[in-house]
């Protein structure tokens, strides 16, 4: 089952809110848009508007720098098929930037803190 797609991504300046588990999302008031995975943050910050559409035109590289410090929580509903009962079932991330918390249905299943290398998750 492929994952990639468009989910929500939640995002604030790191240390602002309190935020140590996906359930409390919806009711923190911290901006959400749309985000494209496998993706880019800035890049979808432009799609949302927050950021110039051209990115890469003159300075405005230079307003990504703000959200160098921010917190960033992507979030997306799925409903797998039922593996066989012999069956391993593995969540496969294939680069991740830079620390993360991984969560499935509310239950933590694992972190990382190394840029851009593949995780894999057993669930």
């Amino acid at each position: 089952m492929e994952l990639n797609g468009t989910w929500k991504l939640y995002y604030y300046k790191n240390g602002t809110v309190d935020i140590t588990h996906p359930s409390r999302l919806a009711q923190s008031g911290v901006p959400c848009i749309d985000a494209v995975v496998p993706g880019n943050t800035q890049l979808d910050l432009c799609r949302a508007g927050v950021l110039p559409h051209d990115i890469f035109k003159g300075d405005n590289i230079l307003k990504a720098e703000e959200y160098e410090t921010y917190d960033w929580w992507y979030e997306t509903e799925f409903i797998p098929a039922e593996p066989e009962s012999d069956e391993n079932v593995v969540l496969h991330f294939g680069a991740v930037d830079c620390f993360a918390v991984y969560y499935l249905n509310g239950q933590h299943i694992g972190s990382s803190n190394n840029m851009l290398i593949e995780q894999e998750f057993e669930i």
